[in-house]
């Protein structure tokens, strides 16, 4: 199983050897760059793929004593999802019912438009199957209606958004984290 960098992003890896003293580690990438010593590195991708990392043992003579390579899959980051900025905690009820739609924050030099969001649920309840879907970014009315109804008569109330489904423009699909605020009046 190849394991998954992320574009654009300093991934850390951790590269062990069998600590001979006479011996120092070269590690090289075909594409991007890495950084680091002493078995800690970051490599930072600069393409989609797959991209292998060598690392190479070399004794005080110059020869390499053991070489080892890994295939690595670079993909897209996935963008992160905000209201008004934030993506969780206190908000009062009026800035976030005069929120029209879910924000994408995108990762690197991605541009908005490479990430779309597909759909999303809101529910007063972290778990289970209660609340209103809608698609694309927007709030429905449907949706501002349900907030409406939980938080008429209550000084704060949980709301969370969930199930919300993100395409880029590639193709990729990510289920982006619940967010759990707290409407406040």
């Amino acid at each position: 199983m190849q394991e998954t960098l992320y574009l654009g992003i300093d991934n850390p890896l951790i590269i062990a050897t069998d600590g001979a003293s006479d011996t120092h580690l070269e590690v090289t990438v075909s594409s991007g760059k890495i950084s680091g010593t002493s078995g800690n590195y970051f490599f930072r991708p600069l393409a989609e793929g797959v991209v292998p990392v060598t690392a190479r043992t070399i004794d005080n003579s110059g020869f390499i004593t053991d070489e080892f390579i890994a295939q690595f899959t670079v993909k897209s980051p996935p963008p992160s999802i905000t209201i008004q900025g934030l993506t969780g905690g206190l908000i009062t009820h009026q800035k976030f019912m005069d929120t029209a739609e879910l924000q994408i924050t995108v990762p690197y030099n991605i541009p908005e438009s490479a990430y779309e969001i597909e759909s999303f649920k809101i529910s007063e309840h972290y778990s289970g199957t209660n609340g209103k879907y809608g698609q694309g970014k927007s709030f429905t009315r449907i949706q501002k209606r349900y907030i409406e109804k939980l938080s008429k008569n209550n000084e704060s109330t949980p709301i969370y958004i969930k199930e919300i489904k993100v395409k880029s423009a590639d193709g990729q699909r990510f289920n982006i984290q619940t967010m759990g605020f707290i409407l406040q009046k």
